[in-house]
């Protein structure tokens, strides 16, 4: 990849189970890096003795000048029901809820205006929510690029869903 013109940002996204997402964004032109963990929005977070309140995420790392961060939340909605609220293919609890993070309050304005531009495509209630990431902390290195090492595992995520112009 030639870097001499691109800008490395960070962004962060929930969809459930993280392998399959990473795995997603991973095949991704514009997609530099991927790590999979655990986000929390709440700012006095301590430890992950609380697990209940942790969303399986992905930060991602991307050059801005080949994927902007408009399309990397078009790719969410593509690969997640939107309108489920903790629930993605057969996995279901609170840690499987769907989100974009910001860490830059000037995110929260581009996120909320995208979902809302969505809400005409769906008759029920998107539960994709903009969050504030406070903190987020790496999964094992067994969970990292865990579908790529581990091809037969199974993943609610539809890869066939990039467009071949998108692939690297």
């Amino acid at each position: 990849m030639n870097t001499t013109n691109s800008e490395l940002k960070t962004a962060t996204v929930a969809g459930g189970c993280f392998w399959g997402v990473e795995e997603y964004y991973r095949r991704l032109k514009g997609i530099v890096d991927t790590q999979v963990g655990f986000a929390h929005e709440d700012a006095t977070f301590v430890g992950s003795d609380n697990i209940d309140n942790l969303i399986e995420a992905v930060m991602l790392t991307y050059d801005s000048s080949v994927i902007t961060f408009e399309k990397i939340m078009d790719h969410l909605f593509r690969i997640v029901d939107p309108t489920s609220y903790d629930r993605q293919g057969e996995d279901q609890g609170l840690h499987y809820r769907t989100g974009i993070f910001y860490e830059q309050l000037s995110d929260k304005l581009i996120i909320e205006n995208f979902i809302a531009s969505k809400t005409s495509q769906y008759s029920e209630r998107i539960q994709v929510q903009g969050r504030n990431l406070h903190h987020f902390q790496i999964a094992e290195a067994r969970h990292q690029a865990y579908l790529a090492n581990n091809p037969s595992a199974h993943c609610h995520v539809d890869f066939n869903l990039i467009q071949e112009d998108e692939k690297k």
